[in-house]
This record gives C-alpha cells, structure tokens and sequence, in this order.
C-alpha cells in the first residue's frame, strides 16, 4: 500500500509538472496571439463577428447573383428585340426593293403597252388612209 501511494504521489508530481509546462505553453500561445493583435479574452466574441461579417457577404453575395441572373434575362430578352428589330429592318428592306422592282416592271409595261397603242393606232390610220 505503501508503494502504491508513492506512485500515486509520483504521478501527481508527474501531472502537476505535465500542468505546468501546458500552463507555459499557453501563456506563450496568448503572448504570440497578443503580438499579433489577437486578444485571447476577445477572441469568441471576433469570432462571432467574423460568422455575422461572413453571413452578411454571403447575404450580399446571393443577393447580387440574384440581381446578375434578372440582367442575364433582361439582356437575353433586349438581344430577342434587336434580332427582331433587325429582321424587320431586313424585310422592310427586301420589300422596298420589291415595291422598286414591281414599280420599273409596271412603267416597263406600260410603256410597252403604250407603244403597241400607238403602233395599232398609226395602223389603224394608216389603214383608214388606204380605204379612202
């Protein structure tokens, strides 16, 4: 029983000194985080702040991936009108050059008309002269 308490007794000593050097390396820790402007003591309530700080830029972020898809839709839709725009331009084209075309056929007729006219009128004269 004897030996039973020294050993206990030395892995008290063994634990108070196992304490000790944890209680020197955490002392360091704090003074290393203190150097570089990190206050142990602050450090749940920063951390608090940074997962409020990250909520509200992935807030923000979600939000103007919302905003980007509307503009993404607006833009597809403005290109549908353009498009449109441009093959109505593209039709009023060809039938303005098909109302040109039928205009210079129309006068070519009838000035083809007009001349048979005339050439079956002088005909006509010339035939009245001979009957006479």
């Amino acid at each position: 029983m004897k030996r039973e308490l020294e050993n206990a007794q030395k892995a008290v000593l063994k634990l108070k000194q196992e304490q000790h050097d944890h209680i020197i390396k955490l002392q360091g820790s704090r003074k290393a985080l203190a150097d570089n402007g990190i206050n142990t003591r602050k450090l749940s309530s920063a951390q608090r702040e940074l997962q409020q700080q990250m909520q509200k830029a992935n807030k923000t972020v979600k939000e103007q991936d919302e905003r980007l898809k509307l503009l993404n839709q607006r833009a597809a839709t403005q290109q549908r009108y353009k498009q449109q725009v441009a093959n109505l331009r593209q039709t009023g084209d060809n039938l303005r050059y098909m109302g040109q075309s039928a205009e210079q056929i129309a006068q070519q007729i009838q000035k083809a008309l007009a001349d048979q006219q005339r050439k079956a009128q002088a005909k006509a004269r010339s035939s009245l002269r001979d009957r006479y």
